[in-house]
């Protein structure tokens, strides 16, 4: 079908996207949860767009307490709350499309919620299990192993604050009473089948589906198996996860089996803007396409600062969407709001819920193009009144922030949060610079000191070669620069002095500059190679501050280091009134 729609919305204090079409069968997509739902958001728009042009209204959406919905990881009575938003959601897509039956598709964690709500819920035809796990029991474990997995080579203090009976992975927390109510789940003792047929769907089928399809089949279900071709790229990464074009091909055709067409559904004054005590937010779509996604969060009553003058600007942390890592944007700007702070969170071309435009690559860091989507947030915040805009980045985003910020006079201040590189070449390998990036040399160097250190290097546990050539590119590099630097007196400065330079020209128009770096992140080589020992050359500029975070990893995945930098940016914004 062609014409299809999509319409952000919210459900109660659930966000949600609606994507329009005009079949009898309805879909809903149970997303996962934590870092899982990171990786795969972007797929799961993609699945969301394949389903309504094979005809379904589809609806996919945060559970309370995740991604752009109210609510916190410690909210009470988590795994409740989720069940009921999908009964909800089945209720509001039956009652706003007309669909006469729904077909409910989980990821993960999702996915037993998905079934789970299937066994006591009416008109739900199809169910589909995309890398389900058994029980609640199982993912749980497979949760801690992955968060043991992630804590490796981090600061102790950093990756995991290891909460008595929490179950912590990349910052996102489950607390004991969900990982209780979770252990209530199992799918192998199911008493009545959740649907007529089940799909079992995935990256690889294990014994663990076996045992699965098994008890389903005893409960009188039809149940077909598929992989998903390149499903495992998406376990973790969202930087490196890609799907062919066809991927979910199969799962779609699967589940709009014998659907009727009725023609185009319509959506009456949907809901648009969610509000609490202390905030207002609201889903914008803007560009010159409308192809550009944000949300807007503005503070609900006035404060002494003139909220109408300051918004801050988040930008993508890498591939994931705007919410952040750990959700730290969405609960930044909402503490922001009770500041006086409005803020836009948005998703750059081809990130997120921001589809790539024309001739265009999705999931492209470092992409120059995406400044003209920065320009276009700017002119959007103009627009409803903001003249004055703080830039926040984190990491490739810092990188975008800088560049941004350098180009367009209308930015008044930036942060770049562990900002790895000033300059990216066109066809540099994402992955190889990845796998070349490394701590700081002066943790290296501080770590001679330490028994631990030769410890883990006795038992082949730390990377010596690739340590010592990064090492001694990083210290002909510092010789490079500080060359240039000399150079740079004359003029012939090269791309060392552009660095400066570029902050000079900043400062001079009276632009904020701060940067913040994660105790030895390895970032901190690239400030000294462009800015000296210390980034001396630049402290000597008005406007420009650094500050850092200390026993924080690059992500900042522990609730302090996020906390902490919450009070840097707030002290940041306030002495820029």
């Amino acid at each position: 079908m062609t014409g299809v729609s999509l319409i952000p919305l919210y459900l109660g204090d659930c966000f949600g996207w609606l994507h329009l079409a005009g079949g009898s069968r309805g879909a809903i997509i149970c997303s996962a949860y934590g870092v899982e739902d990171l990786c795969t958001h972007r797929f799961i728009r993609h699945l969301g767009a394949e389903l309504a042009s094979a005809g379904l209204p589809t609806l996919r959406f945060d559970y309370h307490g995740t991604g752009d919905s109210s609510g916190t990881d410690d909210d009470p009575d988590r795994v409740k709350r989720w069940l009921s938003d999908i009964h909800n959601a089945i209720a509001w897509l039956k009652e706003n499309t007309g669909v006469a039956e729904v077909a409910l598709i989980g990821f993960r964690l999702g996915a037993l919620l998905a079934t789970e709500v299937a066994t006591n819920a009416t008109g739900i035809s199809h169910l589909v299990l995309i890398d389900a796990p058994p029980s609640g029991n199982t993912h749980l474990r497979e949760m801690k192993a992955l968060g043991i997995l992630s804590a490796e080579g981090t600061p102790s203090d950093s990756a995991s604050e290891e909460r008595e009976g929490y179950v912590e992975v990349a910052g996102f927390s489950i607390s004991p009473a969900t990982c209780d109510e979770l252990k209530k789940i199992d799918l192998l003792k199911l008493g009545s089948a959740p649907a007529e047929r089940v799909l079992l769907a995935g990256k690889r089928l294990s014994k663990n589906h076996d045992r699965i399809e098994a008890h389903l089949r005893s409960l009188g279900c039809s149940v077909e198996r598929q992989i998903i071709p390149g499903y495992d790229e998406l376990v973790w990464s969202s930087s490196f996860a890609e799907l062919p074009a066809d991927a979910f091909h199969e799962v779609v055709k699967w589940v709009s089996r014998e659907l009727t067409l009725t023609g185009v559904c319509t959506l009456q004054n949907p809901t648009t803007q969610l509000s609490t005590e202390t905030w207002h937010e609201k889903p914008v779509l803007f560009g010159d396409r409308g192809n550009l996604f944000g949300v807007f969060c503005t503070p609900a009553t006035t404060t002494e600062l003139d909220n109408r003058k300051h918004a801050v600007l988040f930008l993508n942390h890498g591939s994931n969407h705007h919410i952040g890592w750990a959700r730290m944007h969405v609960l930044f700007a909402r503490e922001f709001a009770q500041h006086g702070f409005a803020s836009l969170r948005m998703d750059v071309s081809g990130m997120g819920d921001s589809p790539a435009q024309p001739k265009q690559h999705e999931n492209q860091l470092y992409a120059r193009h995406s400044q003209f989507d920065v320009y276009a947030a700017i002119d959007w915040l103009h627009s409803a009144g903001y003249y004055s805009v703080t830039v926040v980045g984190h990491c490739a985003g810092a990188h975008l922030a800088f560049y941004s910020a350098v180009r367009d006079p209308r930015i008044s201040a930036l942060v770049m949060l562990n900002l790895q590189r000033f300059f990216w070449a066109r066809g540099e390998s994402l992955a190889v610079a990845t796998r070349q990036s490394f701590r700081s040399s002066d943790f290296y160097l501080a770590g001679l000191s330490s028994l631990h250190m030769w410890r883990r290097l006795l038992k082949g546990q730390i990377n010596v070669t690739g340590i010592a050539a990064t090492m001694a590119r990083r210290q002909w590099q510092r010789l490079a620069a500080s060359m240039a630097h000399i150079a740079g007196v004359i003029g012939k400065g090269g791309s060392y002095g552009k660095v400066y330079r570029w902050l000079r020209e900043l400062t001079a128009r009276g632009a904020h500059v701060l940067f913040v770096y994660s105790t030895d992140d390895g970032g901190l080589d690239e400030l000294e190679k462009y800015l000296g020992k210390k980034a001396k050359r630049a402290k000597k500029l008005s406007n420009v501050s650094f500050r850092t975070i200390e026993h924080a990893d690059h992500n900042l995945t522990s609730a302090a280091s996020r906390e902490r930098y919450a009070l840097i940016l707030l002290e940041h914004l306030a002495n820029q009134k």
